[in-house]
């Protein structure tokens, strides 16, 4: 059927005598030669609907080409009674021809034929061989312009005096390996109805330069902890015997929110990349080509492969904190123990190992997952230093200790001066002065309930975003070395609408601060 913008005609006409006879365009949709000359008829019966329109009249119809309105000097009349077009040296590659009337003000349609041209056949190009050893040899070429359904292509190869032949619908063609030993002259014909050319002559001088082997096998790759590079092996593709290789390594990476890609070629089975990112997962493959002075033919690639890449080390520090509640009756204190230390993701470490010793130098040990961020521990009246590392297969790559001071021992070092808290915005700002004895850093923990954070920093000031309705404890805490000073404790609503009627009023406003001796001071 044909597509157009107008309504068929439709007039119901009584007709005495007989069946109506249906009037269409014709010939019905055919297929014609480039170039070729095609008078397309409508005919209507006597007895058809259309002749018995008091207004139907053949010579006043017109013709349209693809919806453009065709010349009526190329209009005819044949046997004086049916109306048609002739259109010469039809060059489209498919064109819609309808037959149109005029009906008082409107234009119906009468009937259409689409027009197919059948072209020559197009030279191919591009035209490329792959031995696969032992299996095949298969050409490939693009086939340019569709030139409809009766194009055949024929892959000559010439060795010698000898010519073998394969035959296809399409690109690619395959001859048996066995047929192509040696050098060989390869050219393909393209055929059909409307005549046949052949391409360009490609002359393979060596039949290895054609050879296509398979990907390399079992492809690895692994961080190199304490280092900065990711180290790939592969095995080298059976089918390339003794013959050198040249491998391509293909990686990707996600950094900054972009994606990066970048190949690296090998002379060896493996390779050595550095990484951009720390903790950054990379997908990597391999491919190799037979290695000589001509251009590669590259296997498929191999299995993608996914390595994080490992740690670095020399910028990384392991912090830890802990945050002592008051003592119960018996003198005994809950302490929070955080740090901060290797992301888990990156798969860098076995664990973390903290250990208690006490002033009489009794030692405990306790052994945490990488995921672990927290634990919570009971002690006594007495003083304890806890060290945290980082270790793998017994190294020790991070460490950091701190002091749990005595139930009633006050430090040496001052506190800070003039701490203040306020809310903007739901977010709370602290701020406070050095003291004089001049701490290196800073340590500001917080918590609603049982929820904790905790920052370092050499700042005087900080600000963090809070949970309405939650009151937060705050402590600042000078540190000297590794020792802490005293502690200013701070409460704070990130929302006024969050005021606890438990707090007094005065720590409610903005700019106002209430601090308290922390249970170290005791």
């Amino acid at each position: 059927m044909f597509a157009s913008t107008y309504p068929l005609l439709f007039i119901a006409v009584v007709v005495r005598g007989g069946q109506n006879e249906k009037c269409d365009v014709y010939p019905k949709d055919p297929v014609i030669s480039m170039g070729d000359d095609i008078q397309v008829m409508f005919k209507a019966p006597d007895n058809s609907l259309c002749s018995n329109v008091p207004s139907y009249d053949p010579e006043k119809l017109f013709w349209k080409l693809n919806d453009e309105k065709i010349d009526e000097s190329q209009y005819t009349m044949v046997n004086s009674t049916i109306p048609s077009v002739v259109i010469q040296n039809f060059t489209l590659r498919s064109g819609m021809v309808t037959c149109h009337i005029t009906v008082g003000r409107k234009i119906f349609v009468l009937g259409g034929t689409n027009i197919k041209v059948l072209f020559p056949p197009v030279k191919p190009t591009n035209l490329s061989c792959v031995t696969v050893l032992f299996k095949s040899f298969t050409c490939y070429w693009d086939s340019g312009e569709d030139t409809l359904w009766d194009t055949i292509y024929t892959v000559s190869s010439k060795v010698g005096g000898s010519i073998q032949t394969c035959m296809s619908k399409s690109s690619p063609c395959s001859f048996k390996e066995k047929d192509i030993l040696h050098s060989a002259e390869i050219w393909v014909t393209a055929r059909s109805s409307q005549g046949a050319v052949d391409s360009d002559v490609l002359t393979i001088k060596n039949i290895y330069s054609t050879v296509k082997i398979g990907p390399p096998q079992t492809v690895a790759a692994e961080p190199l902890f304490n280092s900065v590079e990711l180290k790939v092996t592969w095995e080298k593709p059976e089918d390339s015997y003794s013959y050198p290789v040249l491998y391509e390594v293909r990686y990707s990476y996600q950094q900054g929110g972009s994606s990066h890609k970048r190949v690296r070629e090998s002379t060896r089975p493996e390779l050595y990349i550095s990484v951009e990112g720390e903790c950054t997962q990379y997908t990597i493959s391999v491919r190799g080509a037979l290695r000589d002075d001509w251009t590669p033919v590259w296997s498929d690639w191999s299995p993608d492969v996914r390595v994080i890449s490992p740690l670095d080390v020399h910028s990384r520090r392991l912090l830890l904190w802990r945050k002592i509640h008051w003592p119960d009756e018996s003198g005994n204190r809950t302490v929070q123990l955080m740090w901060k230390g290797v992301p888990a993701s990156c798969e860098a470490i076995e664990g973390y190992r903290v250990t208690l010793r006490a002033e009489n130098n009794h030692t405990q040990d306790m052994l945490f997952n990488p995921a672990d961020t927290k634990a919570s521990i009971t002690v006594d009246e007495e003083a304890y230093t806890v060290r945290i590392v980082a270790y793998r297969q017994e190294k020790v790559f991070f460490e950091d200790t701190t002091t749990i001071p005595a139930g009633r021992e006050v430090s040496g070092f001052l506190p800070v001066e003039a701490a203040r808290v306020f809310s903007h915005d739901g977010q709370i700002h602290i701020s406070w002065k050095e003291p004089s004895q001049s701490p290196r850093a800073y340590m500001v923990d917080w918590s609603a309930g049982d929820d904790y954070s905790w920052q370092e920093t050499q700042n005087t000031s900080i600000a963090f975003s809070g949970q309405p309705l939650k009151l937060y404890n705050i402590t600042v805490t000078p540190l000297y070395g590794r020792s802490p000073g005293q502690e200013a404790t701070l409460l704070a609503y990130s929302q006024e609408g969050g005021v606890n009627p438990a707090v007094p009023a005065f720590l409610h406003g903005p700019g106002h601060r209430a601090a308290r001796r922390s249970p170290s001071a005791l």
